[in-house]
């Protein structure tokens, strides 16, 4: 953590591995555990959120008699989580007072950490949190997009260590900026949701003026059409499909893309080429029948299978004004209820609820005019949007500048009456031996 950085003299510097008294992972019975519906909860990789705390929404459980056979992975107060595998590897958390489930555990998806009492244990956590921490955890990465780290990865991981009360300083100035910071970036999340607002209502305007209305399936030049998604692979090729994600925020992002290796592809007709529209048919219920222009390259992607290209008829419609019709919260509330799926599974739309969706229609010129009043009004909004955007992005650089502060000792003043963090060191390190069981002599 501290490589190339002068730290205080009082300060010391170890590794993970030589501070902590526990790392382990937890378990699930056999079969998964989506059949329980109630039990022990049981916490994986997917419920650590991104700011160091968790996610409830989707808590899965483990059966009471399971837990009983469980030696490890048991939840407590000032744990550290860290994800070990998949694509949130190294992801970390803490487990404050506040943690809402007593008994919890963790599954084999999660390492937890356990430190001594002679440290403070979120000054740990922010050091493995800081973008230098997950950099040190996936040191140990080992395997493709699924792989993880293994129990080494404490090795890799640099530790600084101040007096034990400049720590208690520290990580409560390091809360008091964060607060701050946090309650900045409410106020604009807030901003983009009323940006967000006002663009809505600027579509809802201008086509409730619309008193005609047509099936999309006679604004057509040609029949809809699902794309294709194949089986992606970790080498580069030629054929790239796009990801959903592509299209997620209503406008194409060429570098959201995944590579195909398959044979034959050229002559089908699942290639983008420029004007087309490409509708969601799966995702989420906030993404689903969200619309995107294609704007790249003609026959540069493929579209997957979980979008539908919609290609307009110029002679009867324009490619924006049919876009700007389908981006329209009554087009997109019209949608989302007729998606189907249960409860916990990706809502779809098909290609008959597109066919039948009635469009708001007015002749080719005034069509022109509705896009063009349309554009002046999202063109001011986007600058708007792109500031904000900026903002947060500045946002979180800040607080990992607030945290390498933290590390080299700029944060706080230090005090001379502090013990050296030397002689803590020793004792915590005295701790972590006293805490490892004894090994039996081999008769």
């Amino acid at each position: 953590m501290g490589d190339g950085l002068k730290l205080p003299s009082s300060w010391a510097e170890t590794t993970l591995d030589k501070i902590i008294l526990t790392l382990e992972s937890g378990s699930r019975p056999k079969g998964g555990v989506s059949h329980y519906l109630e039990g022990i909860p049981s916490l994986g990789g997917e419920h650590l959120n991104n700011v160091g705390g968790f996610k409830f929404e989707k808590i899965r459980f483990v059966p009471e008699k399971f837990v009983q056979t469980m030696r490890k992975g048991f939840i407590a107060p000032d744990d550290i989580l860290v994800v070990k595998d998949g694509a949130t590897t190294a992801k970390v958390s803490y487990v404050t007072d506040a943690f809402p489930y007593k008994g919890a555990v963790i599954n084999e998806h999660l390492f937890l950490i356990r430190l001594p009492k002679e440290i403070d244990k979120k000054w740990v956590f922010y050091q493995l949190w800081s973008k230098e921490g997950r950099q040190g955890i996936l040191m140990d990465f080992k395997g493709a997009a699924q792989g993880g780290i293994t129990n080494k990865f404490v090795e890799n991981v640099r530790i600084v260590i101040p007096p034990f009360s400049e720590q208690r300083r520290i990580v409560e100035k390091i809360e008091e900026l964060f607060s701050e910071l946090d309650s900045g970036i409410e106020n604009l999340k807030t901003a983009q949701q009323q940006l967000n607002i006002y663009r809505q209502a600027v579509l809802n305007y201008e086509f409730a003026k619309c008193s005609e209305f047509r099936n999309l399936e006679a604004l057509l030049s040609e029949k809809l059409t699902n794309g294709y998604s194949g089986k992606p692979v970790l080498n580069e090729t030629d054929i790239k499909v796009l990801s959903l994600s592509a299209t997620t925020s209503g406008s194409f992002d060429k570098s959201k893309y995944k590579f195909l290796d398959e044979k034959n592809l050229e002559k089908r007709d699942i290639w983008c080429v420029p004007e087309d529209i490409l509708i969601q048919r799966g995702n989420t219920i906030e993404y689903v029948g969200v619309p995107a222009i294609y704007t790249g390259l003609p026959k540069k992607f493929i579209f997957p299978d979980l979008m539908i290209r919609v290609r307009a008829n110029s002679s009867v419609i324009s490619t924006k004004y049919l876009y700007y019709a389908l981006s329209s919260p009554s087009i997109r509330n019209s949608l989302r209820k007729k998606a189907t799926g249960s409860a916990g599974t990706m809502p779809k739309i098909n290609q008959t609820t597109l066919k039948e969706l009635l469009i708001p229609y007015v002749d080719i010129n005034t069509q022109k005019h509705l896009v063009e009043k349309i554009e002046f009004n999202m063109d001011s909004s986007r600058m708007l949007k792109d500031s904000l955007n900026e903002s947060l992005l500045k946002s979180e650089a800040l607080r990992q500048s607030i945290l390498q502060k933290a590390f080299t000792g700029q944060l706080v003043p230090q005090d001379p009456s502090d013990e050296p963090a030397s002689k803590l060191l020793a004792r915590i390190k005295l701790e972590v031996i006293k805490s490892q069981p004894v090994k039996k002599k081999k008769a």
